[in-house]
């Protein structure tokens, strides 16, 4: 197109020129005003965020520094871990300060940010050398090893010979009272000088004063040892001591001379001002740096300031210019608007409506109109339009072939006289037939289906509808498949056009006759699945006549099968079904139906049964189980079931009634023990009412959970021999609406139904250490319910919680009730050992209550026993129970456990305690449990709470 032929080119000319310099100007305007607005949006963002960042970096600085001072008046390990863990929150604001800063918006911020980098990385390095200094006591004061290493060994080598001076002497004559003598003062010496080392801590009042009074006095004692020591030197050469004597006096004297040359060492050391290593350490380097951090905090803190305020104002004005300018901008936009309407008026739409004219004549073959001249490109391409017209036609019917040659199913068109006029490539492969094969030929040459002349009206599918018969029809090889065959009709000037759709349903049926195999089958055990056997129920309570007795419905399910699934997994609990099935089916009957719910729930209908022959069966069915052991790597499980019973009566008028009378009947067979089978009666809908209040428990218990409102009561734990409290126990309660407490026996047999107890274990294990993490001091003991034995989530939150909040674990007792711990005996040892080896103490409450409690405590690994509270009651009116609370204790003390007594109400039962032996006790003789809300105790007890 040439650059200035056609009013299009010339507009575009004009248009790109203007354009440009618009475009130029916007793009500038634009990036200067989106500039302005995100600078000034992000210099604010950014100083707000530095600000915060800098006011966390205040405060962390402000801890680090108390837990710096906490730790020079009491280097312990856990005060050194503190103050590291508070250096590295500094550094953790400093980096997060680095980070903010270094957008460049604020250079010299970001300059001192790094300065104060360096004074952190002094301050660490300071920190680090003050903490390793103080931390080890030989470090922190020089003098220790000259004490520990030479002092110590001198006067050990002085007392030695003097004992063997003494020890030699068989009478008491002058040179043995100058031995004991001078044992004597030798010992006199030696506490001047422990108190002149104590007195340099101040234990006794001014050290200066106090160690100079303990020099002058162990002078004087050590002048009187070595006048001692002459004077025996002094027999020795006379010849009046014996040769060990004399061997042991010479020994003295060189131990003597070296203690007092190491004493005086030891107190230059101490009477100088570097004693101490870490307080000329903390002076020197630790404090400056901590100096140098605060001045560049508070420098940084008022530039900050300054450095917004200057941002702001730029942005102000920047943004006044960019007003002006946007206003010029668009007066210059509005003129050249007005010139390019008036052009585009001219030159381009008078034109135009002058060709739209000629189309339409032409279309309705009316007369020519003569068209504009060829002044511009646009007008000549318009003269060349009709041309292109006709060549679009043939190009339709090209991309309708392809089309229909690619298209997935098969199209065959027919005539009114039911020859073929086209067959498409997806056809050719369906039939075998090549399209010269077929086309002018009747349809019934390849299906009788397809012979349009015999098609029935039935066949043939309106335009809304979407499916058609499906026929089974023969390829050209003799093969056969199923077809689907879609016809429709189409209404032509010439005539009607038949159009079939064609396509191979083979597999696609097969794949519908699968799914209906998987509607009604179970996939793992080929048992019938819960939909089928609704259905049979239907069918059976429709026909069956009114009052007769003659269908029962037995509900299994298997009573062990969870803790298969837990313990074992899922793979060996498909096992179990399967092998579960197979006994089930072997006391089936001819026409008796056998399914499988879903889970571990199997139903059998029975036929021709009563109330009378339907528990018989049941029973049969229990039995063909009793005796199912699963063994696999060491297990040995008892699987067992436990059965509901329910007959079609007249009092039955739903299938869905039939079977939850079953369930009803099998939730009773369990509340009775498991393992049992139970008829429905008419009066079961009274334990239907129990097991909903149940329910409202569990949502109840869900609901304290979720919203944290469960409390804590803690009871003391005393030792018996001190008096002094040892531990507290943590009690589980629940808030009532009327400000009352419900005791764990109101709410835990709902719990353990919903398996919520786990849970609940998991959320006292939490508050505990919270209460812990507080403040709290002292040890808590936790009671685990048997569930926390096979629930891994119980371990995990403890050892989560410990690392959290970095608590001590030897501050928590765990104990399991001895009856759960003997009901699962290897899950319970192997709990209990992870327990001991994250560092807990561990213990098993009501000890005694059941039958072989000895055997049970010597396979436990548990560190304290809780002797039952019944054999603490009535110990006055019952001599026997007193034996057997003196037995337990006895054989407790023989494994080297803890024993503890319960229930403690009055001062006799107290006493008697202390006399059998018992380590500690609990009771109310000692203290209510008290209830924590919060993180403050209140003085609620449980005289106040709902039993």
């Amino acid at each position: 197109m040439r650059l200035w032929g056609s009013f299009r080119s010339r507009f575009l000319v004009i248009a790109v020129v203007l354009a440009l310099a618009l475009w130029a100007l916007a793009i500038y305007t634009g990036r200067v005003i989106t500039e302005t607005a995100t600078n000034g949006v992000a210099l604010a963002d950014e100083s707000r965020r530095i600000q915060k960042t800098l006011d966390g970096l205040v405060w962390t600085l402000q801890e680090m520094e108390v837990s710096l001072f906490l730790y020079i008046l009491e280097p312990t390990e856990r005060s050194g871990a503190q103050v590291r863990q508070k250096l590295r929150r500094v550094g953790d604001s400093l980096g997060r300060l680095s980070r903010e800063s270094e957008k460049r918006r604020f250079p010299r911020i970001y300059g001192e940010v790094r300065q104060m980098l360096e004074d952190f990385r002094q301050l660490r390095t300071s920190t680090e050398q003050l903490i390793e200094v103080a931390s080890d006591v030989e470090t922190r004061f020089p003098a220790m090893p000259l004490v520990r290493s030479r002092l110590y060994p001198a006067t050990q080598r002085f007392l030695t010979a003097l004992d063997s001076a003494i020890h030699s002497e068989t009478g008491l004559n002058s040179s043995t009272r100058m031995l004991l003598e001078l044992r004597h003062l030798w010992a006199r010496q030696l506490m001047e000088s422990r108190l002149f080392i104590a007195n340099r801590f101040g234990v006794y009042g001014a050290p200066a004063a106090s160690m100079d009074r303990n020099l002058q006095d162990r002078s004087i004692y050590f002048e009187r040892v070595l006048l001692l020591l002459e004077e025996l030197a002094q027999l020795d050469k006379m010849g009046e001591l014996p040769f060990e004597h004399s061997e042991a006096v010479e020994q003295m004297r060189e131990a003597a001379a070296l203690y007092d040359d190491l004493f005086a060492e030891v107190a230059q050391i101490y009477r100088s001002p570097d004693w101490r290593r870490d307080l000329p350490q903390m002076r020197q380097q630790v404090e400056p740096a901590l100096l140098q951090m605060w001045q560049r905090v508070e420098a940084m803190s008022t530039r900050l300031g300054t450095l917004l305020e200057q941002g702001i104002m730029t942005a102000v004005e920047r943004a006044r210019f960019l007003g002006y300018s946007l206003w010029g901008a668009t007066l210059v936009a509005y003129l050249f608007m007005m010139i390019g309407y008036v052009a585009f008026e001219r030159s381009i739409r008078k034109p135009l409506f002058r060709v739209v004219t000629a189309l339409e004549n032409e279309g309705r073959g009316g007369r020519t109109v003569r068209l504009p001249a060829a002044g511009t490109d646009e007008v000549r391409l318009l003269n060349a339009a009709f041309e292109g017209m006709r060549s679009q036609l043939r190009m339709r019917q090209l991309r309708l072939s392809s089309v229909l040659d690619h298209a997935h199913d098969g199209v065959i068109t027919f005539g009114a006289d039911g020859r073929v006029e086209s067959f498409n490539k997806s056809a050719e492969r369906l039939f075998g037939y090549s399209a010269a094969q077929v086309i002018g030929r009747r349809g019934s040459f390849l299906a009788p289906e397809l012979d349009i002349a015999a098609l029935p009206e039935s066949v043939v599918i309106t335009a809304g509808e979407e499916s058609g018969p499906i026929v089974t029809v023969r390829r050209r090889d003799g093969s056969s498949f199923r077809m689907s065959l879609k016809v429709r009709r189409i209404e032509l000037e010439d005539g009607p056009l038949f159009t079939a759709f064609v396509a191979d349903v083979t597999e696609r049926e097969e794949l519908l006759e699968r799914l209906r195999q998987m509607a009604t089958y179970d996939p793992l055990t080929g048992l019938y699945n819960r939909r089928f056997f609704m259905e049979e129920l239907g069918r059976v309570i429709d026909r069956a006549p009114r009052g007769r007795t003659n269908y029962a419905l037995l509900y299994i399910d298997l009573d062990n099968f969870k803790y298969v699934n837990d313990t074992l997994g899922h793979l060996i609990g498909d096992r179990v079904l399967v092998e579960v099935t197979a006994l089930l089916g072997e006391r089936l009957r001819r026409g008796d139906v056998l399914a499988r719910l879903g889970g571990d729930e199997f139903a059998v209908l029975l036929h021709e049964s009563d109330s009378e022959r339907a528990p018989a069966a049941a029973e049969g069915f229990r039995k063909a189980l009793v005796d199912y052991r699963l063994r696999e790597e060491g297990h040995v499980i008892d699987v067992g079931c436990s059965i509901g019973i329910a007959t079609l009566d007249e009092s039955v008028n739903s299938r869905e009634q039939l079977l939850a009378n079953a369930d009803l009947a099998c939730h009773l067979a369990k509340q009775q023990g498991r393992n049992c089978c139970h008829l429905y009666v008419v009066g079961d809908r009274k334990s239907l009412d129990s097991m909903s209040l149940h329910m409202g428990w569990s949502q109840r218990l869900k609901k304290a959970l979720w919203d944290d409102t469960f409390v804590i009561a803690c009871q003391p734990l005393i030792e018996l021999r001190s008096g002094r409290e040892i531990a507290r126990e943590a009690l589980l309660r629940l808030p009532r609406g009327d400000g009352g407490m419900v005791m764990p026996a109101g709410f835990l047999p709902a719990a353990e139904r919903f398996g919520l107890l786990a849970r609940i274990d998991s959320w006292v294990i939490q508050r505990v250490m919270r209460n812990l993490a507080d403040g709290y001091s002292g040890s808590y003991m936790i009671n685990l319910s048997a569930w926390a034995v096979n629930d891994s989530r119980v371990l995990k939150t403890l050892v989560r919680e410990l690392d959290r909040t970095g608590l001590d674990p030897v501050h928590l007792q765990f104990e399991i009730d001895e009856h759960a711990a003997v009901a699962n005996l290897p899950a319970t040892i192997q709990f209990l050992m992870a327990l001991r080896d994250i560092g807990c103490t561990t213990g098993v409450d009501n000890f005694g209550a059941s039958y072989g409690s000895f055997s049970h405590l010597r396979e436990l690994p548990v560190d304290y026993v809780k002797i039952d509270g019944s054999y603490t009651a009535d110990l006055f009116g019952d001599p026997v129970r007193l034996a057997m609370l003196q037995a337990l204790n006895e054989v407790a003390h023989a494994m080297g456990k803890i024993t503890i007594a319960e229930q403690v109400a009055d001062a006799q039962t107290h006493t008697v305690l202390q006399d059998i032996g018992i380590d500690a006790a609990q009771g109310w003789f000692f203290g209510r449990p008290e209830i924590f809300r919060g993180s403050a105790t209140a003085a609620q007890s449980d005289q106040n709470c709902a039993s």
